[in-house]
């Protein structure tokens, strides 16, 4: 299996500024689990992945992997994205990954 085999051609992304409520529905409603941050000019500055929205010092998630792995696998993913964007109103610059 390569890459492109399962890879998506249709690649959604956001803006710096876009708000972490709008990712979090964009990847709920794109049945995804992450998007590239990209400027103006459609270059990439950074990745925000479910992840990012989940793992927060803000509510107390922050280093607690093996904790939240148990409890993911059996709540929705989805749920969980939309809980913490609705209470956090980071943008998307606040949580990316960035590369190097």
């Amino acid at each position: 299996m390569k890459a492109q085999d399962i890879m998506t051609r249709d690649v959604v992304t956001v803006g710096p500024d876009t708000s972490i409520p709008e990712i979090a529905n964009i990847m709920v409603e794109k049945h995804i689990t992450g998007v590239p941050v990209v400027t103006d000019r459609g270059e990439i500055i950074g990745m925000v992945s479910q992840s990012d929205l989940l793992h927060r010092v803000e509510i107390g998630t922050e280093g607690e992997t093996r904790r939240m792995s148990w409890f993911r696998n059996l709540a929705d993913a989805n749920a969980l994205a939309r809980e913490y964007a609705k209470a956090h109103g980071l943008k998307a610059r606040d949580v990316m990954s960035r590369p190097g």
